[in-house]
């Protein structure tokens, strides 16, 4: 017995799926953007500090020089790790979808099989935060698994 309508809890897994992607890659976007600042600030000081030297004032100088190197410190968020986790995410998105119109049959449970684990490889990369906001994704894929192997231990007697 169908307790949900596979595609209303296709929706939650394609919502939360895309909550991680945002929040895996937005804080890359704002760190890229906050470096960016940086060196156009850089930019604007150069003829400041430039005069600052020239004219014996120090003192001034490093002062710009702690704002600049203020702004943003060192790269907080690894690219390799947080991408193959996107990728993993949108794997598992995928192979939700693939068994959406065929459940019963032997490559839908391979692939519903393949879903809860792209999901745990990502949030293996990712870390506690991103395994916390997957729960429901998680938990949802792991219903479709449960009601798929049903139907297709059914359909072979």
């Amino acid at each position: 017995m169908k307790l949900f309508s596979s595609k209303s809890l296709l929706v939650v897994v394609f919502v939360n799926i895309a909550c991680g992607v945002v929040f895996l890659s937005v804080p890359i976007f704002i760190e890229g953007f906050l470096s960016l600042f940086k060196n156009v600030f850089d930019i604007l000081i150069l003829p400041f500090s430039f005069l600052f030297k020239i004219m014996g004032w120090s003192a001034r100088v490093s002062s710009l020089d702690q704002l600049s190197h203020g702004l943003i410190k060192g790269g907080r968020y690894n690219l390799f790790p947080r991408l193959c986790s996107v990728i993993f995410l949108i794997l598992s998105g995928s192979c939700s979808a693939l068994t959406l119109d065929n459940i019963g049959d032997r490559f839908s449970v391979f692939l519903l099989c393949l879903a809860p684990a792209f999901l745990l490889a990502s949030c293996f990369l990712s870390g506690i935060s991103l395994s916390c906001i997957m729960i429901p994704a998680f938990l949802v894929q792991l219903y479709f698994l449960a009601f798929c192997k049903a139907e297709y231990s059914a359909g072979r007697k």
